[in-house]
């Protein structure tokens, strides 16, 4: 978190891939909601004076950017890939595989970066994908 940046009591930061360096909240801004890279990659970047609201998701496999002055109201998603694969076969081995090993880090989910520009709001509930 960068100076004057804040969680909130419910704020969960899931940092999979385990680089704390891809997961930046710019000055002044507020998460209340979740913010997650998955193991085989994923890097968020949240600008200043931006607002992520209760129950929001934002799940990395690629890349998100939130420009500066961003609001994302509550119980929005923000999802730079499937979060699962397609083929059913393939889906169950990756969920076997969390379950007994933790998150796969050699997946491809069809990410695709998503960038949210500098004053944009997303709505309560939205979905915002790849």
């Amino acid at each position: 978190l960068r100076a004057d940046a804040a969680l909130g009591r419910y704020a969960r930061i899931r940092n999979i891939r385990g680089d704390s360096d891809k997961i930046v909240v710019g000055r002044n801004s507020r998460v209340l909601g979740e913010l997650l890279t998955f193991a085989h990659g994923g890097e968020i970047q949240i600008g200043e004076w931006c607002y992520v609201g209760e129950g929001t998701r934002i799940w990395s496999a690629a890349s998100i950017e939130i420009g500066n002055r961003v609001l994302i109201s509550h119980s929005a998603n923000v999802f730079d890939n499937l979060t699962h694969p397609l083929r059913a076969e393939e889906r169950h081995r990756q969920v076997q595989q969390i379950f007994t090993r933790g998150h796969p880090d050699d997946i491809s989910l069809d990410e695709s970066p998503v960038k949210i520009c500098d004053d944009a709001w997303v709505g309560a509930g939205a979905m915002v994908l790849r």
